[in-house]
């Protein structure tokens, strides 16, 4: 594999017996968009395909045909990674993926399925379950693969080898993504994907740590609302909950011209953050104990985060001032904030509130973040406001007591099967490994008896 300057891969190529397989990916400027790609199959003829977006989903395929360029094939994405169907030769066929948004299905007009897909945990094609007949190349987390088995696949910012279960390149914030540079989704295939190649949480877990000092909150209640706004980015139903996430638009099916036509709209989020904050409010209204709001209050401020910092523009296409004149340009980079935040923590995001120079700084996600920080804490504010004070200040210490409790609950069972372990392993050797495998309950009654 070769890279250029900015860490993305130029070429990948084959070589053995006979002439090499080659393919070589070509960008728009200093984009991790692809302008196209050229593949040479061996001896065979070389294909160049040139590459049509709209936002960060290809919209078309375009190659050469009798000297003049045409489109080879057309998609319609409503979500991003979520081809709803691809029209190739005349003909309309129907993607349909799991929760990862992993393609299974390619069906034509008539329902028949013309290509199925299986994966191994990590993304590799199982050919067991695997058969196709119909060229198109979406597949695992609904991402795009090479033209050659073996190849990495497609991942934006990076390329991402399913077979060995990690990228190929390093990631784009070095150490601070954590120590290893090339992990897929921390080793978690099974629930997480990684549509862009960067993946992180730390920029969304700062902003709410550096509110919930301001607003006086207790510690374990800042760190549990904390978890369940990242947790927003963890939850399987992610592909599926797209207004959680400033993502959400659809499309309908257009009558007279017989056409899908995409519905840009910030309805869905905005129904979604008004549906929230009246549960949060509700639930408030009946018992000012109730701790299950911090779901509703971590999801509900990753909303409002994403629809700043997220790039509503990322999924659909449309700039976001389209929607909200004044505020900054989206940014597509996300986590490189992660390595200044990771550094400096709520410190480094205060310096940048109080910044006057933030809000022309030169990357954007700087000033994005500002913004989203005091989006976000004027969401709290609002509803401390509607549930009053007081409600306010008995959910705080009533749940951090709660919390306390609960966690010297877990440290004292910690303990007590840390002494149970020791114990039993003194005193009935022969069960060697077996015996951390074992529940509590096994263990009390294991060195109950060898008390006996």
């Amino acid at each position: 594999m070769t890279y250029d300057a900015l860490n993305r891969m130029t070429e990948w190529r084959q070589t053995g017996s006979g002439a090499p397989k080659v393919e070589k990916h070509v960008y728009r400027g200093a984009e991790w968009h692809r302008a196209g790609t050229v593949v040479k199959d061996g001896a065979g003829a070389t294909k160049a395909t040139a590459y049509l977006y709209d936002g960060d989903n290809i919209c078309a395929d375009m190659a050469e045909h009798s000297g003049a360029l045409g489109v080879e094939a057309f998609y319609v994405t409503p979500f991003l990674d979520q081809n709803l169907l691809m029209i190739r030769d005349g003909r309309t066929y129907w993607y349909s993926q799991d929760g990862l948004g992993s393609v299974r299905t390619l069906t034509d007009a008539a329902g028949g399925v013309v290509n199925r897909y299986d994966y191994t945990a990590f993304g590799e094609a199982w050919a067991a379950g695997t058969s196709v007949s119909v060229g198109q190349r979406y597949t695992y987390t609904g991402r795009e693969k090479s033209a050659f088995d073996g190849a990495p696949m497609y991942y934006r910012y990076r390329q991402y080898m399913p077979k060995a279960g990690r990228f190929g390149g390093k990631d784009p914030i070095g150490n601070s993504g954590g120590v290893n540079l090339y992990v897929y989704v921390g080793n978690s295939p099974l629930v997480l994907t990684d549509a862009f190649g960067l993946f992180g949480a730390i920029a969304h877990e700062t902003m709410i740590k550096y509110i919930m000092e301001q607003m006086g909150v207790p510690r374990l209640v800042a760190a549990e609302i904390a978890r369940q706004n990242i947790a927003s980015d963890r939850r399987i139903t992610f592909l599926a909950n797209p207004e959680a996430h400033a993502l959400s638009y659809g499309v309908e099916w257009a009558p007279i011209s017989g056409h899908i036509r995409r519905l840009r709209t910030f309805h869905g989020w905005q129904q979604f953050v008004n549906d929230t904050k009246k549960r949060i409010t509700d639930k408030l209204s009946k018992s000012c104990c109730d701790c299950s709001v911090f779901e509703d209050m971590g999801r509900l401020s990753h909303a409002i985060q994403d629809s700043y910092y997220h790039a509503f523009n990322t999924w659909i296409g449309w700039h976001w001032n389209t929607f909200f004149p004044g505020s900054s340009v989206p940014v597509r980079e996300e986590n490189n904030l992660d390595s200044d935040l990771l550094a400096g923590g709520i410190s480094k995001l205060k310096e940048l509130i109080d910044s006057p120079t933030t809000r022309n700084h030169p990357n954007a996600a700087f000033r994005a973040i500002v913004e989203a920080t005091a989006a976000t804490q004027t969401l709290f504010q609002e509803i401390k406001n509607a549930v009053g004070d007081k409600c306010w200040d008995i959910l705080m210490a009533a749940c951090e007591a709660k919390m306390r409790d609960e966690e010297i609950a877990r440290q004292r069972a910690r303990e007590e099967r840390r002494d149970l372990e020791q114990r039993a392993m003194r005193s009935r050797p022969e069960l060697g490994s077996s015996i951390p495998n074992m529940s509590t309950d096994e263990l009390r009654h294991l060195t109950a008896i060898a008390v006996r």
